[in-house]
C-alpha cells in the first residue's frame, strides 16, 4: 500500500421485498422486470493490431462480462419516493441507495448487443484510471450527448474480465 491509504471494503445489500431470482417487482403495480439477461456472460472478442514491424496480428480472446446493477438503477435523491432496490456500503457505512430506473433497464437489452459486438466499436480512455468509455446513440447536433457506457477490463489468473460499470444517458 502507498502512504497511509487503507483498503476500501465495498458491499451491497439487495432489498429482498422487491428483488428475487434476478427479477425486480415494482411495488406499486407488481409489474415484473426480468434481469436475467444481466447475469455474467462469456463472449468472444476479436482483435487486430500492427506490431512494431508493421506485421498484422489477429486473434480472439474470451472475456467474462460482468454487469453492475448501476446499468439499471440510479442514485436515490431526497425527492424520490421510490423503494430502494440496493444499498451500497463502504467500510460498513451506507454510501448510497439506488432505485430501479426503467429507462436504464430498457437500454440494457441494447447494451448486451453493444458489449457482444465490442470488437467493432471505438472506445475512449477515461480520465479515471483503467476505465474505458463507449458513447452510443450520439446526438448529431451535440456529439457529447448520448448513452455513456463505462467499463473496466481486468486480468486475473490468465482470464479477462470486463466490468460494465454503468450505462446511462448524458446530455453534457
Amino acid at each position: 500500500m502507498k502512504g497511509n491509504s487503507a483498503l476500501t471494503y465495498r458491499t451491497y445489500k439487495w432489498n429482498e421485498q422487491v428483488y428475487r431470482n434476478r427479477t425486480y417487482t415494482y411495488p406499486e403495480t407488481k409489474k415484473l422486470f426480468n434481469l436475467s439477461h444481466m447475469a455474467p456472460k462469456t463472449i468472444k472478442v476479436r482483435y487486430e493490431y500492427s506490431d512494431t514491424f508493421k506485421n498484422k496480428i489477429k486473434g480472439e480472446l474470451y472475456v467474462r462480462v460482468i454487469f453492475s446493477h448501476h446499468c439499471y438503477t440510479k442514485t436515490m435523491q431526497n425527492t424520490d419516493e421510490k423503494t430502494v432496490l440496493v444499498t451500497e456500503y463502504e467500510n460498513g457505512v451506507i454510501k448510497e441507495q439506488r432505485i430501479f430506473d426503467e429507462t436504464r433497464y430498457k437500454y440494457t437489452f441494447m447494451l448486451l448487443d453493444v458489449i457482444t459486438n465490442i470488437s467493432y466499436k471505438i472506445c475512449r480512455e477515461s480520465r479515471l484510471k483503467g476505465k474505458v468509455i463507449r458513447l452510443e446513440e450520439k446526438d448529431r447536433s451535440n456529439p457529447q450527448k448520448g448513452i455513456y457506457i463505462i467499463m473496466k477490463l481486468k486480468a486475473k489468473d490468465e482470464s479477462l474480465f470486463l466490468y460494465v460499470e454503468t450505462a446511462h444517458y448524458r446530455n453534457n
